[in-house]
């Protein structure tokens, strides 16, 4: 038998076991010992506000961040940015306990105490789990990103108004996937430095109502700069389009140069948390 105590009070409406190990998932008996309430308590809540932390999970492994005041008015739901990283990048350590000290994508950037004050969003930086040892497995998975969004929305305060996805290089590939088969559920997309584009995908037209910024680096060999909005030109002829712009950093290249850059200008979140998936309604 195992328990765990708790120094601390602990406020919560559900409990979620997760088992890692399957081979030793043998569960006999749950027992919760506490003290019911009738009305939430209005007192801090053990949410980890204001800095990442690590989350262990069903789906993918996360850094996640909440803001800085996110505690203060539990009738608040706030935006939600899902962060794919690179094909073999990642946000945690290999024992994913912790975030690293230089992750890759929109984690590194919450790793600065200015830029957390200011982001106004929760966000969500997966880290692919399974070893990548070529650029075939190291994809993230579509379907298991969107079951990542609906636990997000049980256990956050999501605005399911405003949910981003954003991905750099790989994880680019798998946003632009989902922006065409779950435009539905996002309200913009963010690629940068796109490696390459679906073919003879029938989705691809649904791309065009749907609010996206490109960024890109005019040195980057893997992914040129105007390949985005060309693609949409040549499958759905050109014309109207969402798409915000397309901004390319003369000295960016496939690297931070251009992710880096991108991610850290503020004026992309101006913009993005004002997109709503109802404003296209």
């Amino acid at each position: 038998m195992k328990s765990l105590t708790f120094t601390s009070p602990v406020i919560t409406t559900k409990v979620r076991l997760v088992c890692k190990d399957a081979p030793y998932c043998r569960l006999r008996e749950l027992k919760l010992m506490g003290t019911p309430g009738a009305v939430l308590p209005t007192g801090p809540t053990t949410c980890a506000a204001g800095q990442q932390t690590v989350a262990r999970g069903p789906r993918y492994d996360a850094a996640v961040f909440l803001p800085e005041h996110y505690n203060d008015d539990r009738t608040t739901h706030w935006p939600l940015i899902i962060a794919l990283h690179g094909i073999g990048g990642s946000t945690l350590n290999l024992e994913h306990t912790a975030v690293l000290s230089n992750p890759e994508g929109l984690a590194k950037q919450l790793n600065s105490a200015s830029f957390r004050a200011a982001m106004q969003a929760i966000v969500i930086s997966p880290n692919q789990r399974m070893p990548v040892t070529n650029s075939g497995n190291g994809w993230f998975n579509a379907n298991t990103l969107m079951a990542l969004l609906e636990d997000a929305k049980k256990n956050y305060r999501v605005d399911a108004d405003r949910v981003y996805f954003t991905g750099l290089s790989g994880g680019v590939n798998t946003s632009i996937e989902l922006g065409m088969t779950q435009t539905a559920h996002l309200a913009a997309i963010v690629p940068i430095a796109l490696t390459s584009t679906p073919t003879n995908d029938p989705n691809v037209c649904v791309l065009k109502p749907l609010p996206i910024w490109a960024f890109h680096g005019a040195l980057d060999t893997p992914g040129r700069s105007t390949n985005l909005k060309l693609w949409l030109d040549t499958k759905c002829g050109a014309g109207a389009s969402a798409m915000r712009a397309v901004t390319v950093y003369p000295n960016g290249g496939h690297n931070g140069a251009t992710w880096d850059t991108a991610y850290a200008d503020l004026s992309l979140y101006d913009w993005l948390l004002q997109q709503r998936i109802s404003d296209r309604q």
